[in-house]
């Protein structure tokens, strides 16, 4: 991976701008190398009422959606003057589909990033746009919070272990090599962690002992993971089984060595937005107090 070319999907004028403050920092830390193509910044806008020509006349929509899209081009370029961040290439964008415009119009050979802020609820599933662009960014996606929480060293890289599929071997190579390109850029250190997922009820009813699978997944996967790591020479203590479900123990994890992001893989989900369903993506960014990078398949 590298992360040549970011664009940023900005949030509405009311709130901070928390992905465009994490977008400078990369840009800061890349360096003064310019990109095959500039950075973008947009702002997306819709209001529906400014496609209703039916109820309020085609000449009234048309007036509507012309100032609408005025005002936030004028703040835009208002706010990116204010932030000395007027050097970024910026557009403003008309459209209720966010996701939608993203899958469709940007591309592993324009973009190398998404960046776009999280606004986290513990008790509530991401919301729709951020699960469509789960489900269907084609690029990596960075997601940041905002408001944005204190920034820390270290990236971790969650990969799985105990599926042995090609399928997730490869998303394997492609988060660790995300993860690796991110620790390079930010000059921070690369951290490796596998969940050990097991039944509570098991344990109870002393059917399996959380100790003993994590140190048989830990003999068992020793080969594979050393392949995994040894192009990116990390540390064996930065090796990491942590027990339990793997939402709760990845964050465990990233909190006690001060990850300032969890990088992760994602397989599409179809539908899984319209329902709120979880999976292992949703459960890790729920509940993370660090950004997480989410690398497509």
């Amino acid at each position: 991976m590298q992360i040549d070319r970011i664009f940023t999907v900005l949030d509405k004028p009311k709130h901070e701008q928390a992905a465009l403050a994490r977008t400078r920092e990369l840009i800061a830390h890349r360096g003064p190398a310019k990109p095959r193509r500039p950075d973008q910044v947009a702002a997306f806008c819709w209001q529906p009422l400014a496609e209703a020509a039916k109820t309020v006349g085609a000449a009234d929509a048309k007036a509507l959606k012309r100032n609408l899209i005025d005002e936030r081009k004028h703040w835009l370029a208002e706010m990116l003057a204010e932030q000395g961040a007027d050097n970024l290439a910026s557009k403003t964008i008309w459209t209720p589909q966010i996701a939608d415009w993203i899958s469709s119009n940007l591309t592993p050979d324009r973009f190398d990033l998404v960046v776009k802020s999280i606004h986290r609820h513990p008790h509530l599933e991401p919301s729709e746009t951020d699960w469509e662009l789960l489900n269907g960014c084609p690029v990596p996606l960075l997601l940041t919070a905002n408001p944005p929480v204190k920034r820390r060293r270290n990236v971790l890289a969650a990969i799985d272990l105990q599926k042995l599929d090609r399928k997730h071997q490869a998303l394997n190579f492609q988060v660790l090599d995300a993860a690796a390109t991110l620790a390079r850029l930010t000059d921070s250190e690369l951290h490796v962690a596998c969940a050990v997922e097991y039944s509570q009820v098991l344990r109870d009813l002393d059917v399996i002992d959380p100790d003993t699978l994590q140190r048989r997944l830990k003999k068992d996967s020793a080969p594979l993971l050393a392949s995994l790591c040894a192009p990116y020479e990390v540390a064996t203590e930065h090796r990491h089984f942590p027990l339990g479900k793997a939402g709760m123990a990845l964050n465990q994890t990233a909190k006690t060595i001060k990850a300032g992001t969890i990088v992760m893989g994602s397989f599409p989900h179809p539908g899984k937005a319209l329902f709120g369903v979880g999976n292992t993506a949703s459960r890790i960014i729920r509940k993370a107090n660090c950004d997480v990078l989410i690398v497509p398949t």
